[in-house]
């Protein structure tokens, strides 16, 4: 139970993935979304646009706001908000509704792009589309965003990597990581030797070919 005595994140989470077992995805997607609404960054992000709008007149003729809607996305370091998003995306593979599901997979990358589950559950909706080269463009991304900002766990690069793993020899002509930065400065980020190995392991294979 919350502070103000209603439903915790953590007990929205557990009611939808019991519905989800019992296979009433509908609900269960309502649960999920009431849990993503009771974060915190949400909840914050609803007192903002009730804010703005207090004393605004509509304005028929107004043009949209493209400065605030083109601002980032702010980050949100909550794993329950990552977890509502996680089992909803799940939930939306279900239905199926593929176009729903990567969106929730975005939303996972823009609120925490140093966390494996967004690229992660991406990259499978687009397996389960077929779209095989855009799955395995997806974890290379993640890897790149890692290695650029630092603030990563060796254990969640391994996960991107061991996904890669099933795609790399289907499209090794392709490439992706190609154009990276050199292994000199790979090993700045302090990564084991045989995970930079097996990451540009499969590039040395392509570039002889």
């Amino acid at each position: 139970m919350s502070a103000d005595g209603g439903v915790s994140m953590q007990e929205a989470i557990a009611d939808g993935r019991a519905k989800y077992v019992a296979q009433r995805y509908k609900l269960a997607l309502g649960s999920f979304t009431d849990a993503i609404k009771l974060c915190p960054c949400e909840v914050e992000k609803k007192k903002r646009k009730r804010s703005d709008s207090v004393g605004q007149k509509p304005d028929q003729n107004a043009q949209p706001n493209r400065e605030a809607s083109s601002l980032p996305t702010p980050e949100c370091g909550n794993p329950l908000h990552i977890q509502a998003l996680n089992y909803r995306a799940a939930t939306f593979e279900k239905i199926p509704d593929f176009r729903r599901a990567l969106a929730d997979a975005g939303r996972m990358m823009d609120i925490a792009p140093c966390s494996p589950e967004g690229y992660l559950r991406a990259s499978k909706v687009l397996r389960m589309e077929e779209h095989l080269i855009d799955s395995l463009q997806i974890l290379t991304d993640g890897i790149l965003i890692f290695l650029d900002r630092g603030d990563f766990q060796v254990d969640d690069l391994r996960r991107l990597e061991k996904a890669r793993s099933p795609l790399k020899p289907k499209f090794a002509r392709v490439d992706p990581l190609g154009g990276f930065l050199s292994l000199s400065w790979m090993s700045k980020a302090h990564l084991p030797t045989e995970l930079i190995l097996d990451i540009f392991g499969r590039l040395e294979i392509s570039k002889l070919w």
